[in-house]
């Protein structure tokens, strides 16, 4: 698994791939092992398997982690708010 493609680059990102790496270096490294060993297997039996634990607690880390991601996300992306006149 090569973590460093996984580093944001402002040069080669665009704004949400950016911030979507930032997210991912800010996971503690077993979060990060986690999640991105799930998404490079594709499935949480593998994943499951390969940290040799059950499917259901592997499922409650990965959604854990999503969650983190998510809220990355929310918070770090500026927040674009429009208003419509009505008449």
């Amino acid at each position: 698994m090569q973590t460093d493609e996984y580093k944001p680059d402002t040069l080669e990102d665009d704004d949400l791939l950016y911030t979507l790496k930032e997210a991912i270096q800010s996971l503690r490294p077993v979060e990060r092992k986690i999640f991105l060993t799930y998404t490079e297997l594709g499935t949480y039996t593998q994943a499951a398997k390969t940290f040799h634990v059950s499917v259901p607690t592997i499922r409650k880390y990965i959604n854990e982690i999503r969650q983190k991601i998510n809220d990355y996300i929310l918070f770090a992306s500026p927040v674009i708010v429009t208003f419509q006149r009505t008449a």
